[in-house]
């Protein structure tokens, strides 16, 4: 599985340069001139490059015609379409003015799709829609997932929570893929409440089974390990921290600021990497 490791810009050498798959938020793109010259590096340097459409920073997408525009202008491999919220029906519709957009302009920028629902069978019922699209080469599985079900809503820890509900999401989808003879596509999970949750997909891979994940994007090493907190074997020792990620944020301009040096902060930040790539298999040389 491919990794891509969110930070601030001006930590972009530090750490997303760990790995050779990344997402990027392109609402960043005007705010932070340094960090699409950096994925423009990236994607020079034969990076796999994924323009997400910002919903999760926004709580909307970006309209469909600045998606395309800058994906297509910057060459970045793969483009998140538009999509609404936690709206299977929502979705549909934003997605499919997007690929008649997309068409009608001549655009070549692979597409991928998020598969939103407010019901787990909502949500794979579209996946199952999404694998017949052929302009849609992958489909992303959501991070909010606390809405699926009540299985699991007698666990106190609302991050293991999080992470039993999307266990069982891809775990339902297998079982329908396998029953119905299907194989699903290359699958990206958005975001991560604990990277314990990708161990339990390592036999998910392209050779094995009808559900292949392909990806994660994640700032869970970043953000922990800013306040020194490290992973185990057995994932976060706490709580997921709730703060969303700041990219103007410069740990060494908080150097004898706060309770660490930027030295201490980093050595934790990759441990925290090292620790993600062992629970995701993250292999640099294995393509997409």
């Amino acid at each position: 599985m491919k990794i891509g490791i969110i930070c601030p810009t001006a930590h972009l050498e530090d750490f997303a340069s760990q790995s050779n798959f990344h997402l990027i938020l392109p609402h960043l793109f005007k705010k932070h001139p340094r960090y699409l010259e950096y994925y423009k590096y990236r994607v020079k340097n034969g990076d796999f490059v994924v323009q997400d459409n910002s919903i999760f920073e926004l709580e909307e997408s970006l309209p469909g015609v600045v998606l395309l525009e800058t994906a297509e202008l910057y060459e970045f491999s793969e483009v998140v379409a538009p999509e609404v919220l936690r709206s299977g029906e929502g979705s549909r519709k934003v997605l499919e003015d997007f690929l008649q957009f997309r068409s009608k302009n001549g655009a070549h920028v692979p597409v991928m799709a998020v598969a939103q629902g407010s019901t787990m069978d909502e949500i794979i019922s579209y996946v199952f829609y999404l694998n017949e699209i052929s302009e849609v080469s992958t489909i992303g599985l959501p991070f909010d997932t606390e809405h699926l079900s009540d299985e699991y809503d007698s666990v106190r820890s609302l991050t293991l929570r999080r992470v039993l509900k999307r266990w069982n999401l891809v775990t339902t989808l297998q079982k329908r893929a396998i029953l119905m003879k299907v194989r699903i596509k290359p699958i990206h999970l958005m975001g991560l409440s604990d990277g314990i949750e990708l161990q339990y997909y390592k036999n998910y891979t392209y050779d094995k089974g009808n559900v292949y994940i392909r990806s994660n994007d994640s700032s869970s090493c970043f953000m922990h390990g800013s306040y020194l907190i490290r992973y185990s074997e057995r994932g976060l020792p706490c709580e997921k921290i709730k703060e969303k990620l700041s990219f103007s944020l410069n740990l060494r301009e908080w150097n004898g600021v706060r309770f660490a040096s930027f030295h201490d902060m980093k050595n934790c930040i990759d441990h925290n990497i090292n620790m993600l790539k062992s629970f995701a298999n993250y292999d640099s040389n294995s393509k997409i």
